[in-house]
């Protein structure tokens, strides 16, 4: 490939024209919160070109650099100020042609689990197993090779649990994906995240009066057996009748 830099306005940059080597970096990081993990989001693939092997004889300063392909700009960025003669890179730049669609697939929910912390709050927990489908759509033209990285938040109890395909690599809480795609190639990323939720309730007043009248009737309910048998109930009422004429027979 053939690069020309120009000269800057406010930055001294000699003019090099040379060949080098080129190489294109696609990355782009999902990071997961309590209030992102439960919408549809999409997200940006950010683009930069490597190069390598230039024959130049200059350091590269930070300065303006134009993309060119067949003639056409097709990128407006930056260089990074690189101390070596031979290598240098561009900046990070939004790559409006690799789209990231990242959806919710399914949110299952446990058993909710509840605490009396006093006697008007009450603590309640559970957790939701949450799928994600991350949908990539390649349409730059050439192949791309996506690093993708998604970052749980575990201290917030949202954690990062299974993936197809699995992470190239894992240092919690970052995971790392390598995605091939071919030209109009789409491809597909499904996650599950585990998200243990807490909260705490405070009843009103009167509900504590409510509650204890409750839990009253709910204890007398338990103490009566639920099914007498017939013979039972008939035992019964003979021997309160029986009981009954012994009393009146002593008053006389």
């Amino acid at each position: 490939m053939k690069i020309t830099l120009e000269p800057g306005k406010t930055t001294w940059v000699p003019f090099i024209e040379t060949n080098a080597k080129v190489k294109i970096e696609w990355t782009c990081k999902i990071e997961y919160t309590v209030y992102s993990i439960h919408k549809n989001n999409k997200h940006t693939a950010n683009l930069r070109y490597v190069f390598s092997d230039l024959n130049g004889a200059q350091f590269i300063p930070s300065s303006q650099l134009i993309i060119k392909e067949e003639g056409i700009p097709l990128t407006i960025t930056e260089t990074v100020a690189s101390p070596a003669k031979n290598k240098f890179k561009s900046e990070k730049t939004n790559d409006p042609f690799v789209e990231i669609n990242d959806k919710i697939a399914t949110i299952e929910k446990s058993r909710v689990i509840s605490k009396a912390l006093s006697k008007r709050m009450i603590e309640r927990t559970w957790t939701e197993k949450i799928s994600r489908s991350v949908k990539i759509e390649n349409k730059t033209g050439k192949k791309v090779l996506l690093k993708l990285t998604i970052v749980d938040k575990p201290a917030e109890e949202l954690i990062f649990t299974s993936s197809e395909p699995e992470p190239e690599a894992k240092e919690p809480p970052e995971y790392y994906f390598a995605i091939k795609l071919n030209e109009d190639e789409i491809k597909v990323i499904k996650l599950e995240l585990k998200f243990r939720k807490l909260e705490k309730l405070e009843l009103p007043p009167d509900s504590v009066k409510s509650n204890k009248q409750n839990a009253l009737v709910e204890q007398d309910q338990q103490a009566v057996p639920e099914i007498l048998s017939q013979t039972a109930i008939n035992g019964l009422l003979d021997q309160a009748f029986v009981e009954s004429e012994c009393a009146e027979e002593e008053e006389q």
